[in-house]
């Protein structure tokens, strides 16, 4: 674990994901790595901190009582304003100007964790360097909650805050990228349960390699363990006209795609 991927701690026994030394070794490396530790660690301020420093976004992870601590907000928010939505209300209404925390205020009650896509300009006295934070800094980003069901163009910087807001919001994002690659890369980082489609066919119809059947018990094994660890599901279409009504049966039906 403390050699591989953050990820990779995802994976690994309950007394590891506890071992304080493992994990900070785990979030020197990638602070995202964080959301895979203890409930414990996650409250322990140092390893919080040194995640944060690492990676602002592991902010997200921490628990409630360290996300009303203004140094480390302020630690994240050097690195990106987006950080402001993991803050408690109250940090919140000091550090983001008075419209955007009224809104923030508003968007997040009832919805636990939900940020309203805004992406504060903090006020000169805050802990924001000049010029710092986010390239987008200061501008409105279309509302998660007000464009539910209809497609939105976004900045592949802000692909994980804008899933992190459609899990708030208890919905599914489908996302279509295939002039943007580095979507792909991003989503072999996440550890995504992928199905390449094109390497399926050519698995069941040129090599041979294995059956209409056995490549079905794939794809239901696949959404199965996207579903019970919350994972992202990654299809890869590539350039194929995948049929998956072909690849489905009674108890796995295409309506599932």
């Amino acid at each position: 674990v403390a050699t591989a991927s953050c990820s990779a701690l995802q994976f690994a026994a309950e007394n590891l994901r506890s071992d304080r030394d493992l994990v900070l070794h785990a979030v020197e490396r990638n602070g995202r790595a964080l959301q895979y530790a203890a409930a414990a660690l996650r409250g322990d301020r140092d390893v919080v901190a040194t995640a944060v420093r690492q990676n602002w976004a592991a902010l997200r992870s921490a628990s409630q009582e360290l996300r009303g601590d203004r140094e480390l907000i302020c630690e994240a928010l050097r690195q990106d304003g987006r950080a402001i939505r993991y803050a408690t209300e109250a940090l919140q209404q000091e550090l983001a100007p008075p419209a955007a925390a009224t809104n923030l205020s508003r968007a997040s009650q009832g919805r636990r964790g939900v940020g309203t896509g805004f992406l504060p300009h903090l006020p000169r006295r805050s802990c924001m360097p000049s010029g710092g934070g986010s390239p987008t800094a200061g501008k409105s980003m279309n509302r998660l909650e007000d464009n539910i069901g209809k497609p939105m163009v976004i900045p592949l910087v802000d692909l994980d805050v804008r899933i992190e807001e459609a899990k708030g919001l208890r919905r599914a994002v489908l996302i279509l990228a295939g002039s943007c690659p580095d979507v792909e890369t991003y989503f072999s980082y996440d550890m995504s349960v992928c199905i390449d489609c094109k390497q399926l066919l050519s698995e069941v119809f040129i090599h041979r390699a294995k059956t209409v059947q056995q490549a079905r018990a794939e794809l239901r094994a696949a959404v199965l363990e996207a579903l019970s660890l919350n994972k992202s599901l990654h299809v890869r279409m590539a350039d194929t006209a995948f049929d998956w009504a072909n690849f489905c049966s009674d108890d796995f039906p295409p309506e599932v795609f």
